[in-house]
């Protein structure tokens, strides 16, 4: 999903933009040099009720490599910046969340710090998916578990990576063409229509619930892509912390419930595999 309603969320419920962030961290004095990551951590942490576990793991990720950054609509070489443990938390508030989608999906889908959190073969397992099944991977981002999920449908599946963000699938596409895959397609939908082209026998969603708006009726008209035994598995953060809920990066898991049922769904499983998200498995009412 598009990372403007982080943006949009920042500003809706602190008042605040990511320039105004790093603002309060020069008043802090936290971006003078021989800053320790520890001070950034408990900044983020105490003044603004950030994640803490999270945190360090972007800043253990993130300090030990440089990137160059490219602005590819004005055509320019941004300086190479040093993701050290002086900055690399403020640049997650003030440049991850800001144009630079593309390295954010890079780092989402090629972070090794998140395979240890969102634990993808435990989730894979509990799907239980058989090959040759097709799959929408809704909100697929930069495609972090549309591999996985591309893995387990095997050559004579589908895996339909769904998104509406044109850097996301620029990722994906780029991605498809380097592994020549032949069982994914990307699809560009529309904020209310997942525009399969064919039904599918599982749509699964990962940390996207949260951004869609009218979610009974997208959910109650996304039962025509789904097979007569069809499902839906849903994983999205606990609504707290920084992340989950200054950003409203996250719903409360009986909200999720309430509203697939009123969209025509029942509970089938309920995992308790990752802990900081839940992960619920639906299928449709019977008639």
């Amino acid at each position: 999903m598009s990372f403007q309603a982080y943006i949009d969320n920042i500003k809706a419920k602190t008042g605040k933009t990511p320039e105004d962030f790093k603002i309060l961290a020069e008043a802090k004095g936290l971006l003078k040099t021989g800053v320790k990551a520890g001070e950034i951590v408990a900044w983020l942490k105490d003044d603004l009720g950030s994640d803490e576990d999270m945190l360090w793991q972007y800043t253990q990720r993130l300090r030990k490599n440089k990137n160059e950054l490219i602005d590819r609509e004005k055509g320019a070489n941004i300086n190479r910046i040093s993701l050290n443990m002086q900055t690399c938390l403020l640049l997650i508030i003030s440049l991850w969340l800001t144009g630079c989608a593309e390295m954010a999906y890079q780092h989402m889908k090629n972070d090794p710090a998140r395979d240890a959190w969102q634990k993808p073969q435990g989730v894979m397992t509990k799907l239980a998916i058989i090959p040759g099944s097709k799959v929408a991977d809704l909100g697929a981002g930069g495609g972090y578990f549309t591999w996985y999920l591309a893995e387990a449908v095997g050559a004579q599946g589908k895996v339909y990576a769904v998104e509406i963000d044109d850097t996301a699938l620029d990722i994906i596409n780029a991605e498809i063409k380097s592994r020549k895959l032949t069982s994914m397609k990307p699809i560009r939908a529309e904020p209310s229509d997942a525009k399969l082209p064919k039904p599918v026998d599982l749509v699964f969603s990962c940390d996207t619930y949260h951004h869609m708006q009218d979610r009974v009726v997208y959910f109650r008209s996304l039962q025509r892509y789904l097979t007569p035994a069809g499902q839906v598995a849903i994983l999205d953060f606990h609504p707290h912390g920084f992340f989950s809920g200054v950003l409203g990066h996250g719903t409360e898991k009986a909200k999720v419930r309430r509203e697939m049922e009123s969209a025509g769904y029942r509970l089938v499983a309920d995992y308790d595999v990752i802990d900081r998200q839940y992960f619920q498995v639906f299928s449709r009412e019977k008639p």
